[in-house]
C-alpha cells in the first residue's frame, strides 16, 4: 500500500539532485535542489489519474471498479511508459516511472486502491513544487 507520508522523502531523494554552493572558504554555502523531472511531466501523468479518480466518483459505491476504467487505467500506465520512454536521459522520471508503475500494477479493479494511487501522485505533485520543481 501506498503511504502519502513516504511521497516526500521518494521526491526529494529522486527527484531532485542536491548541488553544494562552497564560498572561497570552501565551506558549504547553500545546498541547492535541482529537479530532474519537470513539473508538467509530472502534471501530465496527474491530469490523466484525476480525469479517472473524477469518473470512479460518479460509479456505484462497490470497491470494484468497471471494465472501462480498469481499460483506462491500464492505458495511462502505457502512457506514462512513453512519456518515460520519450525522455530516456532522465533518470528522475525513470525513478519515478518505477515508483510509479507497480503500484498501478496492483490497482487491479481495486477502487480503494487506485484512491490510494491517486492521493500518492497528488502528493508527490505537491512535494515537487514545494521543493522548487519548476
Amino acid at each position: 500500500m501506498l503511504d502519502i507520508n513516504n511521497a516526500k522523502n521518494f521526491v526529494e531523494n529522486n527527484l531532485f539532485e542536491k548541488i553544494e554552493k562552497k564560498d572561497f572558504n570552501s565551506q558549504v554555502k547553500e545546498i541547492k535542489l535541482i529537479t530532474k523531472v519537470s513539473t508538467s511531466q509530472i502534471r501530465k501523468f496527474l491530469s490523466a489519474v484525476n480525469k479517472i479518480n473524477n469518473k470512479i466518483r460518479y460509479q456505484n459505491n462497490d470497491d470494484i471498479l468497471s471494465e472501462d476504467i480498469v481499460a483506462e487505467i491500464a492505458y495511462m500506465r502505457v502512457q506514462f511508459a512513453y512519456i518515460v520512454g520519450r525522455n530516456k536521459n532522465n533518470k528522475g522520471l525513470e525513478k519515478l516511472h518505477k515508483e510509479l508503475d507497480g503500484a498501478i500494477a496492483n490497482i487491479k479493479n481495486s477502487k480503494s486502491n487506485f484512491i490510494n494511487f491517486a492521493r500518492y501522485v497528488e502528493a508527490i505533485v505537491a512535494y515537487h513544487k514545494f521543493f522548487g520543481g519548476d
